[in-house]
């Protein structure tokens, strides 16, 4: 079962961190939701904390003990918000309980496909970038990974210094880095995933959420979403960049409101 930890009570509302971090990301999320939902945080193998597994890790496996964990604790009629990796993490899930679990999906900073497939997709990251992290990961690990959580708000010209200070607190806690083997499993399996045949066509209510600024995953790809998913919309986070939740966690947080209401 994932670790995880749960916070209030009420509807469930479920939050999955992206690649190479942990659940103490969605602070702010769980002081404003857990007044009135059942707030449930999760730590992926090997990140905050939590034991890897043996056995080669990947997204479809996390998705899978994301579902065993959501029967095993009864969290039916869920309302799922995945960050970056966690995004495709929340959507197979969401693929694997069907809508007796899920009631809505909350996609923050999230791809279907990161690689691109060919030059002309301007929606997901060049192979060539891609695999040029991965070599620079196995260099130096705990410096790479810095870098690169840190490019996260590279863009943003109004993040205050004292909030700055808090993000990079929530970042660099006890629990950083993850282990390296299981971080760099999961990114191999988000270098070879692809949501987009099975998540065609799904009627599950979506919020595509990103940043205007995001250097990570391109801003394209939100087109892309609401041509897959049936019952998308979009909010784009102006002067933010891969993680909206965090630079403007108010913003953010009335957003996620607004549209958890719609689908109560």
């Amino acid at each position: 079962m994932l670790a995880h930890r749960i916070t209030g009570i009420g509807q469930p509302l479920i939050f999955i961190h992206g690649w190479g971090v942990s659940s103490s990301v969605w602070k702010k999320q769980v002081e404003y939701f857990s007044e009135n939902f059942r707030v449930v945080t999760v730590n992926l193998p090997g990140h905050g904390g939590a034991a890897p597994v043996t056995g080669r890790l990947t997204i479809q496996r996390c998705a899978g003990m994301l579902s065993d964990l959501m029967v095993k604790q009864n969290l039916r009629g869920a309302h799922l918000v995945g960050w970056s990796l966690g995004g495709q993490v929340a959507v197979r899930a969401a693929l694997e309980l069907g809508g007796e679990f899920v009631k809505s999906l909350t996609i923050v900073g999230g791809t279907p496909c990161y690689l691109a497939p060919s030059e002309t997709d301007k929606w997901a990251v060049h192979p060539t970038k891609a695999r040029y992290f991965q070599r620079k990961l196995k260099v130096g690990f705990r410096t790479a990974l810095g870098y690169f959580i840190m490019s996260f708000f590279e863009a943003e010209t109004g993040l205050a210094e004292k909030d700055a200070q808090e993000i990079r607190s929530l970042f660099f806690d006890d629990s950083f880095p993850p282990d390296e083997n299981s971080a760099m499993e999961l990114l191999e399996s988000l270098y070879e995933d692809d949501v987009r045949a099975e998540a065609g066509g799904m009627e599950t209510p979506c919020l595509i959420c990103h940043g205007q600024s995001d250097m990570i995953v391109p801003i394209e790809v939100t087109n892309l979403w609401t041509t897959l998913l049936k019952s998308a919309e979009t909010i784009l986070f102006e002067e933010c960049g891969h993680a909206p939740f965090l630079s403007r966690p108010s913003v953010f947080n009335a957003a996620l409101k607004d549209f958890l209401g719609r689908c109560a």
